[in-house]
């Protein structure tokens, strides 16, 4: 075991042979395999890297002062692995079979959670499957040449059925029988109400990918027949009226303020008369200030997981002291004189904005904002907000009941709203 005479953050990105040193202040051979440490003041262990030929290579441990763990993860030839998991157990897995590539994603303790097996064309060459951490199936979809067709059916972790559909030649779904998540039938013999799943896993890249559009459909005969509800982002898009699985009646759609943005007439699948509505009655320019920290932001940044996010506890206070700028004051003056420069400027659909990492210490204070990316019309305003930004303060991120630094991601949204009454 050898000591790290600099942050490790330093030599894993570098030669570890010309930043770290040995117990004798000798480098290290830049061929080095084993372990390399920091220790905390009480000789506690800080930090560990396990290392092979001089690169990252394995765990890769962050300790608090008593010896527990604060942080983890996985490298492989000196990058960061997303074939493991932080723990060290196998989480993507390929390997050849015949002429065939398999794809296999694993749970934290081992257990295989996908299987999709890759033709030579490309295309999955077996049924995609689901399983829970049980072992027992979950999810079984057939594809051909990469479009679904053929079964499709889920189950619960104790093997009961939760889905039995199909998908016909033009991937038209055809649900026969559905249970929700009370194993509560709400679908029988093609009839009833079916709400669409959350994620699909005909992916072969990551164990599933978002379903951003889900409906929720009144079902005849397995298609739908009735009202069909349409959402986007958990806010109500559309909701249409279905003739035995075709569009026929009434189809209206909605802006996220909830109000009416087009009604369209449908008869037996053709498209009639139309008519749009604007979001607004009297439009006015406004800068909308949101912060988040979530499981999803997390493991994009490959963030430390927390037990608890952080929490802002003064962002009214904060929003209120934003100001409208120069940019923004002029789209609104074109929106109000018919003079837009292009459609990307109409005040109905207008949202350009600037996205920032903040900083959160084990205080809750706000150390740091970085701009990270930003609309076209933004790109003037990025050093506009961050003094402001500093002055939001929150509830820090907590990890086994203690407080840690953290990240947060503020964006700051120039648009038009409706002004209160």
């Amino acid at each position: 075991t050898l000591r790290c005479s600099r942050a490790l953050d330093l030599w894993i990105r570098d030669h570890i042979g010309e930043l770290a040193v040995d117990e004798s202040g000798a480098p290290i051979d830049a061929k080095f395999s084993g372990t390399v440490e920091i220790r905390h003041p009480n000789g506690q262990i800080k930090e560990s890297l396990e290392v092979k030929k001089g690169k990252p290579h394995g765990a890769y441990r962050e300790y608090f002062e008593d010896g527990s763990i604060r942080d983890s993860v996985f490298y492989k030839a000196g990058k960061i692995s997303d074939d493991f998991w932080p723990n060290g157990q196998l989480k993507r897995k390929e390997s050849k079979q015949g002429k065939n590539r398999v794809i296999e994603w694993f749970y934290p303790h081992g257990a295989i959670q996908k299987r999709y097996v890759q033709g030579h064309d490309q295309f999955a060459a077996e049924p995609i499957c689901l399983f829970h951490e049980n072992g027992q199936l979950a999810e079984e979809l057939n594809t051909v040449k990469g479009k679904k067709h053929g079964p499709w059916l889920k189950y619960f972790d104790d093997g009961t059925p939760e889905l039995q559909a199909e998908f016909d030649a033009d991937e038209t779904l055809i649900v026969h029988n559905a249970w929700n998540e009370k194993r509560q039938q709400v679908v029988k013999d093609g009839s009833g109400i079916f709400r669409d799943y959350p994620t699909h896993i005909d992916w072969k890249y990551d164990v599933f990918i978002e379903n951003g559009w889900p409906r929720e459909s009144e079902l005849k005969e397995g298609i739908p027949h009735g009202r069909v509800t349409t959402f986007c982002r958990g806010v109500l898009w559309s909701i249409s009226h279905y003739a035995q699985g075709k569009p026929d009646g009434e189809s209206t759609t909605y802006w996220d303020n909830g109000r009416i943005r087009s009604v369209t007439k449908f008869s037996k699948g053709k498209t009639g008369k139309s008519t749009s509505f604007p979001k607004f009655d009297h439009p006015i320019p406004a800068v909308v200030l949101r912060v988040a920290a979530d499981e999803e932001i997390y493991a994009g940044w490959r963030h430390i997981r927390v037990d608890e996010y952080p929490r802002v506890l003064n962002l009214p206070d904060i929003q209120k002291q934003l100001t409208v700028p120069q940019f923004l004051r002029e789209v609104h003056e074109r929106n109000l004189a018919g003079t837009l420069r292009e459609e990307y400027e109409d005040c109905n659909t207008f949202d350009d904005g600037i996205a920032y990492i903040l900083t959160v210490d084990v205080s809750g204070e706000v150390t740091a904002a970085t701009a990270n990316g930003s609309g076209v019309y933004s790109s003037g305003e990025w050093d506009t907000y961050p003094p402001l930004l500093r002055k939001l303060r929150f509830a820090p991120g907590r990890l086994r009941g203690r407080a840690i630094e953290c990240r947060v991601l503020a964006t700051v949204d120039h648009t038009f709203i409706e002004p209160e009454s």
